[in-house]
């Protein structure tokens, strides 16, 4: 039986907008689990986590500013952006480094925008897309948003997209 050794890690956090990447200084990368914002969903009225994050005395956006993701009104723009950084990010994984990107489709205005299998194609041009795994959210109560009109029901799952560069 072999016997695991502790190793000391040190961890250092960064606080810089992901765009900068070449200017952080970055080592080599094992393996980079993130998650992106889900478009401009919190600005939404009415959006169904406002009023859980207003109990909860958490802010109902994360800023007013311009380069902030979350206020990007335009799908393709707000793609483009999300998938850039990720392409960006490519060259700081190490051959064989696994990216996992944890999201899921978004509903707006009686449309679906397939935010996660869209960032799944995109990247795929880059990294290598290895599987896919479902993150089911079975704690959530199924909500008919439209009953009688035009039914779309909440989303109770996200996509971890798991990706890898091949060496």
């Amino acid at each position: 039986q072999a016997k695991l050794g502790c190793h000391k890690r040190q961890a250092r956090v960064i606080q810089a907008d992901a765009r900068s990447i070449a200017t952080l200084g970055l080592p080599s990368i094992d393996y980079c689990l993130t998650s992106p914002p889900y478009w401009d969903m919190l600005r939404r009225k009415g959006f169904e986590t406002q009023e859980e994050r207003r109990q909860n005395g958490l802010p109902l956006t994360y800023s007013d500013s311009p380069d902030d993701f979350g206020n990007i009104g335009d799908y393709d723009r707000f793609l483009d952006g999300v998938c850039q950084i990720y392409e960006l990010l490519y060259t700081y994984l190490r051959p064989g480094a696994y990216l996992t990107v944890v999201v899921k489709n978004v509903k707006k205005n009686n449309r679906m925008y397939p935010l996660a299998w869209d960032i799944g194609r995109r990247l795929s041009e880059t990294y290598t897309l290895k599987d896919e795994r479902i993150w089911l959210q079975d704690n959530l109560r199924l909500a008919p948003f439209g009953m009688f009109n035009a039914w779309v029901s909440n989303t109770h799952h996200h996509y971890c997209l798991n990706l890898r560069k091949e060496p």
